[in-house]
C-alpha cells in the first residue's frame, strides 16, 4: 500500500505481508496464547525502523489493542531518548535499559535478560513490538544477534528497507536466509 510516515508524513510504499500470510497471522489463537511479538528490523541503521514500530504501536492501539513497544538493544548511538518515546506513546514504561550488541553479537545473559523483560511486559499486553537489531550495520556487515535475538523471542519479523531501484530478488533471499519462516513481509521507506 502506499501511505504516509505517521510521524514525518514522507510518503512510502509498505508491504506488510506476503499474501500467503493469512491476515490474522499476529493474533493469539489457542495454540500459541503465551504472547504476540513483533520483531521489526531495518537492512542498516537508518531505514526506518523505529519510526515504522512508533507507527504500528499507534495504530493497533487506536483499535483498542493494548502494545507494549520496546528497544531492547543497539548498535551505536543513546537509545535513551526512544526508549521515552515509547513509553510516552504506548503508556508502557520497562526499566531495563537497552543492551550495546558490541561487534553485532549479544551474550546468552543478555538474550535471556531481554527475553524475561520481553516476556513481563507480554503478561500485560495483546501486542509486544520489538524496535530490532538491524539486519546489518552501517558498513553492511551482518549483524547476527538481529535474527538470533528474533529467534530466541519467538516473534515475527517484520523487514523495513530503505527504497532502491536495484531492489529484488537478491534482497528478499537475504532476508529469508537471515531470518528463515519467521519473516511475514517487508516495508520499503
Amino acid at each position: 500500500i502506499k501511505a504516509a510516515c505517521h510521524f514525518c508524513g514522507q510518503a512510502g510504499w509498505y508491504i506488510l505481508a506476503p499474501p500467503s500470510v493469512p491476515d490474522a497471522s499476529l493474533e493469539k489463537t489457542s495454540e500459541s496464547p503465551a504472547m504476540t511479538v513483533l520483531y521489526i528490523a531495518g537492512q542498516q541503521p537508518g531505514t526506518g525502523a523505529t519510526a515504522v514500530s512508533a507507527a504500528l504501536a499507534v495504530a493497533w492501539s487506536r483499535t483498542g489493542k493494548s502494545v507494549a513497544l520496546v528497544k531492547p538493544a543497539f548498535l551505536n548511538g543513546d537509545p535513551t531518548g526512544t526508549t521515552a518515546l515509547f513509553a510516552q506513546i504506548t503508556g508502557v514504561a520497562t526499566d531495563a535499559a537497552p543492551v550495546m550488541a558490541s561487534d553485532g553479537q549479544l551474550t546468552p545473559g543478555q538474550m535471556d535478560a531481554i527475553a524475561k523483560e520481553i516476556e513481563a511486559l507480554a503478561s500485560g499486553v495483546d501486542v509486544v513490538v520489538v524496535d530490532g537489531l538491524p539486519r546489518t550495520d552501517a558498513d553492511g556487515g551482518k549483524v547476527a544477534a538481529s535474527a538470533q535475538l528474533a529467534q530466541r523471542l519467538g516473534a515475527v519479523v517484520l523487514g523495513v528497507l530503505p527504497y532502491s531501484r536495484a531492489g529484488g530478488t537478491e534482497i528478499a533471499r537475504a532476508w529469508r536466509e537471515t531470518f528463515g519462516d519467521e519473516l511475514r513481509g517487508v516495508v520499503v521507506n
